[in-house]
């Protein structure tokens, strides 16, 4: 499952992977960061490399479920019982999901000579940003001082306490 990386990295990854020639599905976060969209792609490359091998059709046993606050949008055939794949088959459903804390997982069960099902996994989209603010310490900060112990002794009325070295009462600012 791949969810971020540099585009060099993951070209190359699937470069490597285009070797094998087996169904995938996986999703991808469109760049737009104000955009929940998501594609879920469903892809069936042909086999390469140096020694390309025999690939069968392959039908979808059943339809790909979504969550039912996540919708897609044409193509949605691509989801559907009985939809084949051939060899070099892709397909792009674009998906809109409520957010980027959505999660959740899809699988398409294909049938060729065996059965056999593919997961994909939608991860978090969501970006955590520190939002520094300069520190003021005028007119931004209020600190309470708690009373002292010779306040407690002299035994002050409610709201008020002695301040100071001075014998006279003050009221107590309220916080």
């Amino acid at each position: 499952m791949k969810t971020f990386g540099s585009e060099f990295i993951v070209n190359a990854w699937l470069l490597c992977m285009n070797g094998g020639g087996d169904f995938r599905v996986r999703f991808q976060v469109r760049p737009d960061p104000q955009n929940n969209d998501v594609d879920l792609i469903l892809e069936y490359p042909r086999s390469g490399g140096l020694h390309p091998r025999a690939q069968e059709d392959l039908t979808l046993e059943a339809d790909i479920d979504l969550p039912t606050d996540v919708t897609a949008r044409d193509p949605t055939e691509c989801l559907k019982k009985n939809k084949v794949f051939k060899p070099g088959d892709s397909c792009i459903v674009p998906l809109s999901v409520p957010g980027p804390w959505r999660t959740f997982g899809v699988k398409a069960r294909l049938v060729g000579t065996n059965s056999i099902t593919f997961p994909a996994y939608l991860a978090t989209r969501a970006r955590l940003v520190w939002d520094v603010k300069p520190f003021s310490a005028i007119g931004e900060a209020s600190f309470h001082t708690p009373p002292r112990t010779r306040d407690r002794e002299t035994k002050a009325e409610p709201g008020y306490s002695t301040a100071g070295k001075s014998s006279h009462w003050t009221q107590q600012a309220r916080h």
